[in-house]
């Protein structure tokens, strides 16, 4: 099974976060709004609300990642879509901004740990949100199959 970057990133402790955004209904239509919203959704304190944002046949995906995400005190901060490419029905988003995992400080360090992304053309896959666009024209967040 195929995890969503970010997701899996946050599964290891790495990232964290959570700010609420607009309501996938309003935001639906371009894949950069998505993308920002379905984040922001998971790294909130209830992660599996981003479950309407996601294709059906990567919703298993999303609830294993959202049940391991749970375990963990996640944040993100100042979530913009840097870079969108389409092709055709397929959409990638790279990230910019924060996110951030509370509980993956070291002992005696102060404050969350965060990986931040500046470039709208990162390679991090942490920052990367793949998507398809249905045929009611509402854009999905998928997990692709790992290329070998």
């Amino acid at each position: 099974m195929m995890l969503c970057p970010v997701l899996t990133a946050a599964a290891a402790g790495i990232v964290s976060g959570c700010q609420r955004s607009t309501p996938q209904s309003e935001t639906a239509s371009t894949p950069g709004a998505v993308a920002v919203a379905y984040t922001n959704d998971i790294f909130s304190p209830k992660p599996d609300t981003g479950v309407g944002m996601v294709l059906p046949s990567s919703q298993s995906d999303f609830r294993v990642m959202t049940a391991l995400m749970a375990q963990h005190s996640l944040s993100a901060h100042d979530l913009a879509a840097g870079s969108v490419e389409v092709t055709g029905d397929k959409a990638v988003v790279i990230l910019t901004g924060s996110i951030c995992s509370a509980d993956a400080t070291a002992p005696g360090t102060a404050g969350p740990r965060c990986l931040t992304n500046t470039d709208q053309n990162s390679t991090n896959p942490g920052f990367k949100v793949t998507l398809e666009q249905l045929s009611d024209g509402k854009w999905y967040v998928y997990f692709p199959a790992k290329s070998s």
